[in-house]
Protein backbone atom coordinates (compact mmCIF):
# COMPACT_ATOMS: atom_id res chain seq x y z
CA UNK A 1 0.00 0.00 0.00
CA UNK A 2 1.37 3.24 -0.83
CA UNK A 3 0.35 6.06 1.63
CA UNK A 4 2.36 8.63 -0.39
CA UNK A 5 4.47 11.06 1.84
CA UNK A 6 2.69 9.81 5.41
CA UNK A 7 5.90 10.35 6.82
CA UNK A 8 6.60 13.86 5.42
CA UNK A 9 3.01 15.04 6.28
CA UNK A 10 4.25 14.77 10.17
CA UNK A 11 7.02 16.80 9.71
CA UNK A 12 5.27 19.85 7.81
CA UNK A 13 6.01 22.57 10.16
CA UNK A 14 4.73 25.39 9.66
CA UNK A 15 -1.96 24.10 6.77
CA UNK A 16 -9.11 25.66 7.82
CA UNK A 17 -16.27 27.00 7.65
CA UNK A 18 -19.32 26.82 7.31
CA UNK A 19 -20.74 23.50 5.51
CA UNK A 20 -22.91 25.89 3.42
CA UNK A 21 -19.84 27.78 2.69
CA UNK A 22 -21.18 30.94 3.15
CA UNK A 23 -19.20 34.18 3.42
CA UNK A 24 -19.15 34.72 7.02
CA UNK A 25 -18.76 38.23 8.61
CA UNK A 26 -14.83 38.84 9.48
CA UNK A 27 -13.81 35.36 6.92
CA UNK A 28 -11.98 35.70 3.79
CA UNK A 29 -11.85 33.10 0.70
CA UNK A 30 -8.15 31.69 0.40
CA UNK A 31 -7.60 30.44 -3.48
CA UNK A 32 -5.33 27.43 -4.17
CA UNK A 33 -3.00 27.47 -7.38
CA UNK A 34 -5.04 28.18 -10.37
CA UNK A 35 -8.15 29.08 -8.03
CA UNK A 36 -9.40 25.74 -8.65
CA UNK A 37 -9.24 25.08 -4.87
CA UNK A 38 -10.68 27.22 -2.08
CA UNK A 39 -11.19 27.59 1.85
CA UNK A 40 -12.43 30.22 3.85
CA UNK A 41 -10.43 31.34 6.93
CA UNK A 42 -10.74 34.27 9.81
CA UNK A 43 -9.33 37.42 8.53
CA UNK A 44 -5.75 37.58 8.64
CA UNK A 45 -5.05 34.58 6.63
CA UNK A 46 -2.31 35.16 3.78
CA UNK A 47 -1.94 32.69 1.31
CA UNK A 48 1.66 32.42 0.35
CA UNK A 49 1.42 34.10 -3.44
CA UNK A 50 4.43 36.67 -4.92
CA UNK A 51 1.62 38.02 -6.99
CA UNK A 52 -1.09 38.51 -4.79
CA UNK A 53 -0.88 42.24 -3.12
CA UNK A 54 -2.10 41.20 0.45
CA UNK A 55 0.58 38.68 0.66
CA UNK A 56 3.50 40.46 -0.66
CA UNK A 57 2.63 43.22 1.69
CA UNK A 58 2.31 41.44 4.45
CA UNK A 59 5.95 39.86 4.13
CA UNK A 60 7.31 43.68 3.31
CA UNK A 61 6.06 44.77 6.61
CA UNK A 62 7.66 41.67 8.48
CA UNK A 63 10.82 42.87 6.74
CA UNK A 64 10.97 45.85 9.45
CA UNK A 65 8.83 44.62 12.24
CA UNK A 66 9.76 40.81 12.36
CA UNK A 67 12.54 39.74 9.80
CA UNK A 68 11.98 35.92 11.11
CA UNK A 69 8.31 35.81 10.01
CA UNK A 70 9.03 37.57 6.77
CA UNK A 71 11.83 34.67 6.04
CA UNK A 72 9.31 32.10 7.17
CA UNK A 73 6.56 33.95 4.15
CA UNK A 74 8.57 34.15 1.83
CA UNK A 75 10.20 30.53 1.37
CA UNK A 76 8.82 28.89 -1.67
CA UNK A 77 5.90 26.55 -1.47
CA UNK A 78 6.50 22.27 -1.46
CA UNK A 79 5.71 21.44 -5.31
CA UNK A 80 2.78 19.33 -4.64
CA UNK A 81 1.22 21.84 -2.41
CA UNK A 82 -2.22 23.40 -3.95
CA UNK A 83 -1.84 25.91 -1.60
CA UNK A 84 -0.19 27.70 1.36
CA UNK A 85 -1.19 30.18 3.97
CA UNK A 86 -0.58 32.28 6.81
CA UNK A 87 -2.18 33.27 9.89
CA UNK A 88 -0.48 36.92 10.38
CA UNK A 89 -2.66 37.15 13.16
CA UNK A 90 -0.75 34.70 15.41
CA UNK A 91 3.00 35.52 15.48
CA UNK A 92 4.37 34.49 18.80
CA UNK A 93 6.74 36.46 21.02
CA UNK A 94 8.80 33.38 20.21
CA UNK A 95 8.37 34.25 16.38
CA UNK A 96 6.33 31.24 15.35
CA UNK A 97 3.31 31.48 12.62
CA UNK A 98 0.84 29.19 12.42
CA UNK A 99 0.96 27.92 8.59
CA UNK A 100 -1.53 25.49 6.67
CA UNK A 101 -0.34 23.54 3.85
CA UNK A 102 -3.10 21.23 1.58
CA UNK A 103 -0.87 18.75 -0.85
CA UNK A 104 -2.19 16.73 -3.68
CA UNK A 105 -1.10 13.18 -4.33
CA UNK A 106 -2.29 12.07 -7.78
CA UNK A 107 -1.00 8.60 -7.58
CA UNK A 108 -1.68 8.09 -4.58
CA UNK A 109 -3.99 4.25 -4.17
CA UNK A 110 -5.27 5.17 -0.66
CA UNK A 111 -8.96 5.24 -0.47
CA UNK A 112 -10.87 6.03 3.09
CA UNK A 113 -11.19 2.13 3.64
CA UNK A 114 -6.90 2.52 4.99
CA UNK A 115 -7.75 5.31 7.05
CA UNK A 116 -7.72 3.01 10.15
CA UNK A 117 -3.76 1.77 8.25
CA UNK A 118 -3.00 5.38 8.31
CA UNK A 119 -3.51 6.16 11.94
CA UNK A 120 -1.87 3.30 12.58
CA UNK A 121 1.11 4.27 10.52
CA UNK A 122 1.47 8.06 11.72
CA UNK A 123 1.52 7.21 15.44
CA UNK A 124 5.15 5.36 14.65
CA UNK A 125 6.34 8.55 13.84
CA UNK A 126 9.42 9.63 16.31
CA UNK A 127 8.32 13.33 16.06
CA UNK A 128 5.30 12.88 17.66
CA UNK A 129 4.95 13.78 21.71
CA UNK A 130 2.62 11.73 23.80
CA UNK A 131 -0.53 10.30 21.96
CA UNK A 132 -1.49 10.55 18.67
CA UNK A 133 -5.51 11.12 18.26
CA UNK A 134 -8.01 10.72 15.75
CA UNK A 135 -11.50 10.66 14.22
CA UNK A 136 -13.04 10.04 10.54
CA UNK A 137 -15.56 12.71 9.84
CA UNK A 138 -17.84 13.78 6.99
CA UNK A 139 -16.81 16.49 5.44
CA UNK A 140 -18.34 18.19 2.32
CA UNK A 141 -15.51 17.29 0.67
CA UNK A 142 -15.83 13.33 1.62
CA UNK A 143 -15.01 11.02 4.05
CA UNK A 144 -12.15 13.00 5.89
CA UNK A 145 -9.95 11.33 8.46
CA UNK A 146 -8.43 14.11 10.90
CA UNK A 147 -5.66 13.54 13.58
CA UNK A 148 -3.90 15.52 15.92
CA UNK A 149 -1.01 15.90 18.59
CA UNK A 150 2.07 17.71 19.19
CA UNK A 151 5.15 17.02 17.93
CA UNK A 152 8.88 17.88 18.29
CA UNK A 153 11.07 19.56 15.34
CA UNK A 154 13.87 21.40 14.50
CA UNK A 155 13.59 24.72 14.29
CA UNK A 156 17.34 27.20 12.53
CA UNK A 157 17.82 29.18 15.79
CA UNK A 158 15.63 27.49 17.98
CA UNK A 159 16.44 23.65 18.41
CA UNK A 160 13.97 20.83 19.46
CA UNK A 161 10.79 23.28 19.54
CA UNK A 162 7.92 21.40 20.21
CA UNK A 163 4.23 22.28 17.94
CA UNK A 164 0.86 21.66 17.81
CA UNK A 165 -0.45 19.86 14.30
CA UNK A 166 -4.34 18.98 13.13
CA UNK A 167 -3.77 17.23 9.74
CA UNK A 168 -6.47 15.82 7.63
CA UNK A 169 -6.85 13.30 4.84
CA UNK A 170 -9.30 12.90 2.08
CA UNK A 171 -9.78 11.37 -1.35
CA UNK A 172 -11.43 13.37 -3.97
CA UNK A 173 -12.30 12.73 -7.56
CA UNK A 174 -9.37 10.03 -6.68
CA UNK A 175 -6.62 12.11 -5.63
CA UNK A 176 -5.78 11.91 -2.01
CA UNK A 177 -5.44 15.10 -0.23
CA UNK A 178 -3.41 15.96 2.75
CA UNK A 179 -4.09 19.29 4.94
CA UNK A 180 -2.05 20.12 7.77
CA UNK A 181 -2.23 23.08 10.51
CA UNK A 182 0.32 23.77 12.39
CA UNK A 183 0.94 25.87 15.68
CA UNK A 184 2.55 26.85 18.97
CA UNK A 185 2.69 23.95 21.26
CA UNK A 186 -0.02 24.32 23.90
CA UNK A 187 -2.88 26.09 21.53
CA UNK A 188 -4.82 23.11 19.90
CA UNK A 189 -7.51 23.03 22.43
CA UNK A 190 -8.24 26.51 21.28
CA UNK A 191 -7.45 26.23 17.64
CA UNK A 192 -8.74 23.19 16.87
CA UNK A 193 -12.32 24.08 16.18
CA UNK A 194 -11.19 26.96 14.12
CA UNK A 195 -8.65 25.00 12.07
CA UNK A 196 -11.91 21.75 12.00
CA UNK A 197 -13.88 24.70 10.77
CA UNK A 198 -11.90 26.31 7.92
CA UNK A 199 -11.09 22.77 6.31
CA UNK A 200 -14.98 21.67 7.09
CA UNK A 201 -15.18 24.99 3.87
CA UNK A 202 -12.28 23.03 1.40
CA UNK A 203 -13.97 23.46 -1.99
CA UNK A 204 -13.14 21.95 -5.45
Amino acid sequence: MRLLNLRTALVITVLVGTAAYCQEKGWIKLSGKGGTFTTMAPEGWVVSDPKDPTFTSSVEKFKESNPKIAEQMSEKADDDSILMAFDTTSITKEGMIDVLYVLKDAKSQLTPEMYPDVVEELAKGEQIKGKLESKILDFPVGKTLTYWYTMTVKVEGKGDTEMDQYGLMFVHDGDLYVASFVGQAGSLAKKKPVWEKIAKSFKF
